[in-house]
């Protein structure tokens, strides 16, 4: 019987601001079976709503209603989209169309193909809809985003600048823009794009982070590390501060950046990545024993990863020789090169010169031919107020975890006495970056010391200095220690001032001396630097 057909309508009285927040009818309809829901679930669901104003919709046609019903069709039809159910949103969509059709049709149409794949037919859509109304940003932000996805970045620029300036309160184009010129490597035009959002609402916080990622790229560290920090005080991201321990790295604070990378190491074990970063500057600050423990574990969570197994057997060198020529020799691709070049260092036969100056020193060394910093401590002293501070700590026996400025060629008698006291090559750069940290805690001071020891290294290796080689290694190795001293090293001829107080001074002096096969200043330091390093074969 018709009877059968007829829904009971309920106008349920809502709150004004309510209803408006809501975009909801102050006298909602809903279908009385729908009551018990309603009060049940204690809120008004989608489906609840749709179908109130759809039994409305079919007994009048009024206009009022009719807008509710077909702007809740396009949130019913969004709902579906985000669940991907797209034949079902697709047949919402054709219903929306028949109760009201205007330019929403085209714009939810372009919407649905480009989830679908079909970005040519989703541009066109979305043309049509923004030539039915001219001043609707959205459409203009989703066919720019279309656009991207076809490759076409100019066109898709342009319509992102365009959605902007049909709604100047719509800041979500200049992000999206921003973020473009940031993939292409256009780096000051995404700078631009992103200080005109501040500039209209100093709060946007999503931008802070891609300032400081810019700042990275453009090497303005310090800009970098205030704008990740104002991303940080507005919410507690883990890859923000990842980001944020590469740039204290960059800036020489490798403690301050170590202590980010253990906390987020500690959260996430698993992560290759952090694992690897996190082990490597263990190393660079001469923890060997807690850079090892890393990259073991890293090692047996990810032997596919090949970076995580070349650091794993790089740092195992120091423990364990013959089985990191063992992982070593398992490595392909990029990587394969390189540890080829490990293995053959880890196999020459070097023969470290002794010299009777150093013969005090080897009470220090414990049995595996590692320095015992703590007790070398003991019995040395410093006329540089910061260094001994550091050894007054390590006298109490508290590792100085903290990080210094101090650049000074004080102890570089002691330095050069830890280098050939060493049992081998490998124990060399290990002893003396222990020490360097332990009694300078300075990423110049590390720095430099790597580069005096790559540079023993190289002599003893191949008996004579290879400039150039020797050149990219070191300056690859301490621009992740000081990058303002991984430039003086590249640019190390063309000093012609220096400060011989500064072991990194006196690096760069030794590099153009080495080069030149004379000293280039009369200075004492230097000339006793030299005269170590007349490494002769056997």
């Amino acid at each position: 019987m018709r009877g059968e057909n007829i829904k009971a309508i309920v106008y349920l009285p809502l709150d004004p601001d309510k209803a408006k927040q809501n975009n909801l009818p102050v006298k909602l309809p809903v279908l009385a079976e729908d009551l018990p829901r309603i009060v049940e679930e204690d809120r008004i669901p989608l489906d609840v709503v749709l179908r109130g104003l759809e039994a409305q919709y079919e007994v009048s046609k009024d206009e009022y209603y009719r807008s509710y019903y077909v702007f809740f069709l396009y949130e019913k039809f969004k709902e579906l989209l985000r669940e991907q159910r797209f034949d079902e949103a697709e047949k919402i969509l054709e219903k929306a169309r028949e109760v009201q059709y205007d330019y929403r049709y085209h714009f939810y149409r372009g919407l649905l193909l480009k989830h679908r794949g079909n970005l040519g037919e989703a541009e066109v859509e979305m043309r049509i809809a923004t030539s039915m109304k001219e001043d609707f940003a959205p459409a203009y932000f989703e066919l720019a985003n279309i656009l991207k996805e076809k490759g076409e970045i100019e066109d898709s620029l342009l319509f992102y600048e365009k959605a902007h300036e049909t709604n100047r309160d719509f800041l979500l184009p200049l992000l999206k823009k921003g973020d473009l010129l940031l993939e292409e490597g256009r780096f000051e035009e995404a700078l631009e794009e992103y200080k005109r959002i501040l500039e209209k609402d100093p709060n946007f916080t999503e931008v802070y982070e891609r300032l400081g990622v810019i700042y990275n790229q453009l090497q303005r560290f310090k800009e970098a590390e205030k704008f990740f920090r104002k991303a940080l005080e507005a919410e507690r991201k883990d890859h923000v501060e990842f980001n944020l321990s590469y740039t204290l790295i960059k800036l020489g604070r490798l403690f301050e950046a170590l202590g980010i990378l253990k906390r987020l190491y500690e959260k996430t074990p698993d992560d290759p990545m952090l694992a690897n970063e996190y082990g490597l500057l263990l190393k660079t600050l001469g923890l060997y024993e807690e850079a090892l423990e890393v990259f073991e574990e890293a090692y047996s969570r990810h032997r596919d990863e090949e970076i995580v197994k070349y650091n794993y057997a790089t740092i195992l060198l120091h423990f364990d020789r013959e089985k990191a020529i063992s992982v070593l020799s398992e490595i392909t691709g990029e990587l394969k090169e390189r540890a080829e070049h490990m293995i053959a260092l880890a196999e020459s036969k070097v023969k470290i010169p002794t010299f009777e100056e150093f013969e005090w020193l080897r009470d220090y060394f414990d049995e595996e031919g590692v320095i015992d910093v703590v007790s070398l401590a003991e019995d040395l002293a410093s006329s540089n107020e910061e260094v001994q501070k550091r050894i007054d700590a390590l006298r109490e026996g508290q590792f100085p975890f903290y990080d210094t400025t101090i650049d000074t060629s004080e102890m570089i008698e002691t330095m050069m006495g830890i280098i050939f006291e060493s049992p081998d090559i490998f124990k060399m750069e290990e002893n003396v970056v222990k020490f360097t940290s332990a009694f300078f805690g300075s990423s110049i001071m590390i720095a430099s010391s790597l580069v005096l020891v790559r540079i023993v290294q190289h002599l003893l290796v191949f008996k004579d200095l290879l400039m150039d080689d020797l050149l990219r290694e070191i300056v690859a190795e301490t621009q992740d220690i000081n990058w303002r001293f991984a430039l003086r090293i590249a640019r190390f001829r063309h000093a012609d001032k220096f400060d011989f107080e500064k072991l990194s001074d006196l690096v760069v002096a030794l590099l153009q001396s080495l080069e030149q096969g004379v000293p280039v200043a009369d200075d004492d330091r230097l000339k006793y630097v030299m005269e170590k390093l007349r490494i002769k074969e056997g």
